[in-house]
């Protein structure tokens, strides 16, 4: 019986090294390593079909040494990924560092709290603003973010990430880092 199944288990064993050889995908995993979600996304991105080359090659114009305008072509390979795709992955990678405020909670803060809030995040307000006035200019902060940017009006400083956690961590660094 065992060797029947040690049998069998070496036919399927080659069966798929040989189907491994056969394809050009790199292994840059190990046997039983089950792969995490953006690994299987990264894997997945990395395997998608390139940019055809008519949307890749373009066109530029420039000058020779006898000053003459010339028109060369060249071509970009590559992947383009859209900006949305690169700020979802950006706010989904750091959304434990940022600091969220829902409308609701902007909504039920008093005027005495949103105007602390404006101080901590260094925005320029005047006493004489209505309460509305200064929730819409503190929404208005918090609800713009800038990529690869450290700002302490989105994100936790230092020293909250650390009373909120118990964890030292340099927060700017882990945002703009490449």
């Amino acid at each position: 019986m065992k060797k029947e199944k040690r049998d069998c288990y070496r036919k399927v064993k080659t069966q798929i090294e040989e189907e491994w050889k056969e394809t050009d995908i790199l292994r840059c995993f190990g046997n039983r390593q089950s792969l995490k979600s953006h690994q299987k996304d990264r894997l997945a991105q990395a395997f998608e079909p390139r940019l055809s080359p008519e949307h890749s090659q373009y066109e530029k114009l420039t000058l020779n040494d006898d000053g003459m305008i010339v028109q060369s072509e060249f071509v970009v390979e590559g992947q383009k990924q859209p900006l949305t795709v690169i700020r979802e992955n950006f706010l989904k990678s750091h959304a434990n560092y940022m600091r969220t405020v829902t409308d609701e909670e902007l909504y039920m803060m008093s005027k005495e709290q949103v105007k602390e809030r404006l101080v901590q995040v260094n925005a320029v307000f005047s006493d004489l603003d209505d309460v509305d006035a200064l929730k819409a200019k503190l929404k208005d902060i918090s609800h713009t973010c800038h990529l690869k940017i450290y700002d302490p009006a989105l994100f936790y400083t230092n020293k909250e990430f650390e009373m909120k956690t118990k964890r030292k961590v340099d927060i700017q660094t882990i945002v703009e880092s490449p």
